[in-house]
């Protein structure tokens, strides 16, 4: 059927592993992330400049990724919300100053990342991107 034309094709693409080319990604700093904009395909193709292709840059050529990655309670310590207790039969609950759990725990809980795909896999097209971006 026509109509499940496009699928197909979907369908393929990823079998045959022809799939959007990477082209580079950047780390919101962490002063940045409270007020940060997500990252557009329009913000990317209008900072291009002259590349070699025809035309130039589209917003359909490209595809952007705006990444959040937190533990599901925003820029909170998860380790805050755990419960610990001494022995196995003990009722009491307490919990663990972050200063004695380890040195290793980061300051921030939440991070963004913005990545760049271009669906063009010509070298062409991904290096114009990586110019853009």
């Amino acid at each position: 059927e026509a109509k499940l034309q496009k699928g197909r094709d979907l369908v393929r693409k990823i079998r045959r592993r022809e799939l959007y080319q990477y082209v580079n990604d950047f780390a919101v700093p962490e002063e940045d992330i409270v007020g940060f904009k997500p990252v557009t395909e329009v913000d990317v193709t209008s900072c291009q400049g002259d590349n070699g292709v025809p035309g130039g840059l589209r917003p359909d050529d490209i595809c952007v990724q705006n990444v959040k990655i937190d533990y599901a309670m925003k820029s909170k310590n998860p380790v805050d919300s755990v419960k610990f207790f001494q022995d196995y039969g003990d009722e009491r609950s307490f919990h663990i100053d972050k200063s004695k759990v380890s040195l290793l725990l980061p300051n921030s809980f939440i991070e963004r990342k913005v990545r760049v795909f271009s669906k063009n896999r010509d070298p062409v097209y991904v290096e114009a991107v990586a110019k853009a971006f």
